[in-house]
């Protein structure tokens, strides 16, 4: 599936804290698009939908270190 940018295609990830699923797409650096689903939401208690979720963001960093989440720069 092509990400909300029309850029990455969206993957699925795991959040290595709480176990909740979403979907991502990062089209460089900076940008990340996360596709929360209500479970996710509910599942996560560090989610706020200002920030998202800290613990999220260094599952996807690891993701991107580790060559499963590409950047479609």
């Amino acid at each position: 599936m092509i990400g909300p940018d029309g850029l990455g295609p969206l993957i699925a990830l795991t959040c290595v804290n709480c176990g909740g699923k979403v979907e991502v797409a990062k089209s460089s650096a900076a940008q990340t698009s996360i596709q929360w689903s209500t479970e996710a939401m509910r599942r996560c208690p560090a989610f706020t939908v200002r920030d998202g979720c800290p613990h999220l963001r260094r599952t996807v960093e690891s993701a991107v270190l580790e060559g499963a989440l590409v950047i479609s720069e």
